[in-house]
């Protein structure tokens, strides 16, 4: 809404598309017009494409060679217990 109203995104500085892995119409659309602002009207303008668990060289090449930041994460196990509610 906020690219319709203001296709220059004035005042914006830098734009996050967070879980970009998540792929729907809507985000994929935001994401291709937030490039094209950029690359015709705000070259200025960062974009930042965050997730856990997407292609990172693949949105980093879409986002004209972006450096990718990588953080490592703990896992710790996980003990799944089913309780049902009691039943009067």
């Amino acid at each position: 809404q906020r690219l319709q109203r203001d296709p220059e995104l004035s005042g914006v500085d830098v734009v996050v598309l967070d879980e970009c892995h998540e792929r729907h119409l809507d985000a994929d659309t935001a994401a291709a017009f937030l490039w094209d602002v950029r690359e015709t009207l705000r070259p200025e303008l960062r974009l930042v494409a965050a997730s856990a668990t997407t292609d990172a060289q693949g949105w980093a090449g879409l986002l004209g060679g972006a450096p990718v930041v990588e953080a490592d994460g703990v896992s710790y196990p996980v003990e799944v217990v089913w309780a049902p509610p009691a039943r009067p």
